[in-house]
């Protein structure tokens, strides 16, 4: 079998050309990034990256997308094992093409920043980064990393400009089922919330000044990035072919030294449309060389164009968005990121879904061409176009190809984006979030008595059973049987129902209401009980995060991380 037609060898480098669809934040048609083939000159890497329809705004959300780059490297002589390369910031800088670009090197040195310098929008022509490594970190290095192979990676992501926010809605809070929070303003990033100001729905304890709350204000205060996109087909595959045999058993559905050909990750197929998953293109042996991974939507002929790679992946459970998520440096977005991502800086509006406003319609097949390929698109223009609805004949029932509702001439509640220009927070797959309470025991979010999640991002490496790291990422939330762990997902999903009933005759959870903005239906049912509609394994997960430990074709996810 082939091996995944974006990477292959050159000289000692490995490269991978990522070709990720966007869109442009304030209405444009998709665009893609393509990273050159990168060189090493004793310890630099070179290689190029640009991409179509960027901004950089100084007004409205007064902000700007980005690529995040960054780097890993395998020994050819030992174990062949994949690690991250950590940066010198002092030795990295940019070469600008035609539109000058800046950059900023994180101050943990796991990756770069690349961006627009000034206000503009349009196509980013060939940019050069140099990217100096921490060769200190690389045993048996030698200058021009002889016998060792690179891969760069990039994600765009989108920034998220400090400021206060409106948190919860107060129509919503009166709805029994949606357990929104009540009506507060969000000040200060470094400032705790005390017990119970989020309202009764919630049933938290005190939120203390460490947990991330996305206003970027106050002492020591950082903003952050968000993904533009939830994870795609192809990202996970590309993480999926950097793990060990030992790794890949614990985040495939199948054995890696399984058949060419088996899923390992099963596709979605709803009313006889089929959805992306991941096959087995080159099975592992021997326990030692791990499998190689690829796309497929279409049984059969994997990796080609049409193979959905550019969809958002589904069937994530909790501990495999945290693996991607550790891998590529990020880490979860909490619940009140959520709504800062969504929302922004303006006034909250009753009921509205992450396009600020209260219009929503459902997307076609019959409104498809090139179904599967990196330029799917819906002729629908409807105001409110979201992926939900999968118990209305003619809706899509599967994920679609992220940012897929822009269009050159969509505006935002066109195009599906929140305030900032973040695509799909409504809809197409579910979000998984750290929540602030812990149902009826009304504990922050927590792993033990005293350890809160605090947003530590992930450094790159999983550990050896291919999890995130627990060693390193210690605040982040796990699944243990019977406690609350208070994580659970937002925005909704493609299986949510056309109407506003939580409930259909075979328990599936689903409402049109849980793509709002506000609604926590998902995350747990916190008044003194359990919400019997969030315990059923469908998308909702009761008082002890049940389902988060499964693979639910209805979640997948993103991640954030701080700016600087």
């Amino acid at each position: 079998m082939k091996e995944s037609k974006n990477r292959f060898i050159m000289s000692s480098f490995k490269l991978l050309i990522i070709s990720i669809v966007m869109f442009f934040a304030f209405g444009a048609k998709a665009n893609n990034v393509q990273i050159g083939t990168p060189t090493v000159t004793n310890d630099v890497i070179t290689f190029t990256v640009q991409w179509d329809n960027s901004w950089r705004v100084a007004t409205g959300p007064s902000n700007w997308d980005a690529v995040w780059l960054f780097v890993k490297w395998q020994d050819c002589n030992n174990q062949r094992k994949w690690t991250h390369a950590d940066l010198v910031a002092a030795g990295c800088s940019v070469v600008s093409g035609a539109v000058t670009m800046t950059s900023t090197v994180t101050s943990d040195n796991k990756g770069m920043f690349l961006y627009r310098q000034g206000t503009g929008q349009g196509n980013i022509p060939s940019t050069t980064v140099n990217l100096k490594l921490n060769t200190a970190g690389i045993p048996g290095w030698v200058a021009g990393g002889t016998n060792m192979n690179f891969e760069v990676f990039g994600i765009e992501m989108v920034y998220i400009t400090p400021g206060s926010y409106d948190l919860g809605d107060a129509s919503e809070y009166a709805d029994g089922w949606c357990d929104a929070f009540n009506n507060y303003t969000v000040t200060n990033e470094t400032t705790a919330i005390a017990a119970g100001m989020l309202g009764a729905n919630a049933t938290h304890a005190a939120i203390p000044a460490t947990f991330p709350k996305g206003t970027g204000l106050g002492v020591g205060a950082n903003p952050i990035y968000c993904m533009k996109y939830e994870i795609t087909v192809q990202q996970y595959v590309d993480f999926l072919n950097e793990l060990t045999y030992l790794q890949q058993s614990s985040r495939l559905m199948v054995s890696p030294n399984s058949a060419a050909g088996s899923w390992a990750y099963t596709r979605t197929n709803a009313g006889g449309y089929n959805y992306g998953g991941i096959v087995i293109s080159s099975p592992g042996t021997n326990n030692m060389i791990p499998a190689v991974l690829a796309a497929d939507c279409n049984s059969g002929n994997y990796d080609n164009f049409d193979d959905c790679q550019t969809y958002a992946m589904n069937y994530l459970s909790w501990a495999d968005l945290g693996a991607f998520l550790d891998w590529a440096c990020l880490r979860p977005m909490s619940e009140l990121e959520f709504e800062k991502i969504c929302r922004g800086s303006v006034p909250r509006v009753a009921g509205e879904y992450a396009w600020g406003d209260v219009n929503i319609n459902y997307i076609t097949p019959a409104s498809l061409s090139n179904s599967g390929q990196s330029n799917e698109v819906s002729s629908l223009s409807s105001l409110g176009l979201c992926n939900y609805g999968y118990s209305t004949v003619g809706s899509l029932g599967g994920p679609m190809r992220v940012g897929m509702l822009a269009k050159a001439t969509t505006v935002r509640n066109q195009a599906g984006t929140t305030y900032y220009g973040v695509a799909d927070m409504s809809g197409n797959v579910a979000e998984q979030c750290v929540g602030v309470g812990a149902g009826a025991n009304g504990a922050v979010v927590h792993n033990s008595a005293t350890t809160y999640f605090t947003g530590k991002e992930g450094d790159g490496n999983v550990d050896a059973n291919g999890n995130f790291d627990g060693a390193l990422v210690a605040d982040w939330p796990t699944i243990v049987a019977g406690t609350d762990m208070g994580i659970g997902i937002r925005g909704g999903h493609f299986y949510c129902r056309t109407d506003a009933n939580y409930t259909t005759a075979n328990g599936v959870t689903s409402s049109i209401y849980a793509l709002r903005v506000s609604d926590r239906i998902f995350m747990y049912n916190s008044g003194g009980g359990v919400n019997p509609w969030c315990n059923n394994g469908w998308g909702g997960y009761g008082t002890y995060s049940s389902g988060l430990d499964q693979r639910l074709f209805t979640n997948g996810g993103r991640g954030v991380r701080k700016a600087n």
